[in-house]
Protein backbone atom coordinates (compact mmCIF):
# COMPACT_ATOMS: atom_id res chain seq x y z
CA UNK A 1 0.00 0.00 0.00
CA UNK A 2 1.44 3.11 -1.07
CA UNK A 3 2.45 5.53 2.24
CA UNK A 4 0.14 8.95 2.09
CA UNK A 5 0.15 12.46 4.29
CA UNK A 6 -2.28 14.78 5.33
CA UNK A 7 -1.36 17.79 3.45
CA UNK A 8 -2.94 21.49 4.88
CA UNK A 9 -2.34 23.91 2.25
CA UNK A 10 -2.79 27.92 2.59
CA UNK A 11 -3.79 29.70 -0.11
CA UNK A 12 -1.50 32.49 -1.31
CA UNK A 13 -4.21 35.17 -1.84
CA UNK A 14 -7.29 34.32 0.75
CA UNK A 15 -7.34 33.11 3.93
CA UNK A 16 -8.55 29.65 3.26
CA UNK A 17 -7.24 26.44 3.85
CA UNK A 18 -7.85 23.00 1.72
CA UNK A 19 -7.22 19.61 3.62
CA UNK A 20 -6.16 16.81 1.68
CA UNK A 21 -4.48 13.25 1.50
CA UNK A 22 -1.45 12.85 -0.75
CA UNK A 23 0.58 9.80 -1.64
CA UNK A 24 4.42 10.93 -0.16
CA UNK A 25 5.61 10.33 -4.10
CA UNK A 26 4.12 12.68 -5.52
CA UNK A 27 6.18 15.48 -7.57
CA UNK A 28 5.41 19.30 -5.99
CA UNK A 29 4.80 20.01 -9.79
CA UNK A 30 1.54 17.86 -9.89
CA UNK A 31 0.15 19.40 -7.28
CA UNK A 32 -0.80 22.51 -8.94
CA UNK A 33 -2.26 20.38 -11.24
CA UNK A 34 -3.99 18.29 -8.54
CA UNK A 35 -5.41 21.56 -6.65
CA UNK A 36 -7.06 23.35 -9.71
CA UNK A 37 -8.81 20.47 -10.40
CA UNK A 38 -10.15 20.72 -7.09
CA UNK A 39 -11.16 24.02 -7.20
CA UNK A 40 -8.98 25.46 -4.55
CA UNK A 41 -6.44 27.35 -7.29
CA UNK A 42 -6.85 28.79 -10.51
CA UNK A 43 -4.81 28.49 -13.07
CA UNK A 44 -2.19 31.45 -14.51
CA UNK A 45 1.31 32.36 -15.64
CA UNK A 46 3.79 31.37 -13.34
CA UNK A 47 2.28 28.75 -11.50
CA UNK A 48 3.32 28.47 -8.20
CA UNK A 49 5.90 27.47 -5.93
CA UNK A 50 5.19 25.67 -2.33
CA UNK A 51 7.43 26.24 0.92
CA UNK A 52 7.38 23.87 3.92
CA UNK A 53 9.27 24.69 7.06
CA UNK A 54 10.30 27.95 5.16
CA UNK A 55 11.99 26.28 2.62
CA UNK A 56 11.08 26.32 -1.21
CA UNK A 57 10.44 23.16 -2.95
CA UNK A 58 11.48 22.69 -6.46
CA UNK A 59 8.63 21.25 -8.73
CA UNK A 60 10.43 17.84 -9.19
CA UNK A 61 10.67 17.18 -5.69
CA UNK A 62 8.18 15.09 -3.94
CA UNK A 63 6.72 15.66 -1.11
CA UNK A 64 8.71 12.18 1.01
CA UNK A 65 11.81 14.36 0.33
CA UNK A 66 9.99 17.71 3.05
CA UNK A 67 8.63 15.74 5.54
CA UNK A 68 10.52 16.03 8.82
CA UNK A 69 11.05 12.93 10.87
CA UNK A 70 8.89 12.10 12.83
CA UNK A 71 6.26 13.06 10.17
CA UNK A 72 3.49 15.31 11.88
CA UNK A 73 0.00 14.72 11.31
CA UNK A 74 -0.32 17.51 9.26
CA UNK A 75 2.13 18.81 6.75
CA UNK A 76 1.58 22.62 6.11
CA UNK A 77 2.55 23.83 3.09
CA UNK A 78 2.18 27.35 2.10
CA UNK A 79 1.61 28.19 -1.39
CA UNK A 80 3.57 31.09 -3.28
CA UNK A 81 1.41 32.73 -6.17
CA UNK A 82 3.62 35.40 -6.95
CA UNK A 83 4.82 35.97 -10.48
CA UNK A 84 8.78 34.83 -10.50
CA UNK A 85 10.40 37.46 -12.92
CA UNK A 86 14.23 36.08 -13.39
CA UNK A 87 16.81 38.65 -14.99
Amino acid sequence: MEKTVHVRFSHPLYDTFFDAEFPTTVRFGDLTEMLIRAGFLQEKKGGYHYIVDDRLCPRTAILEDYLPDPAPEVLSIRIHGLLTILT
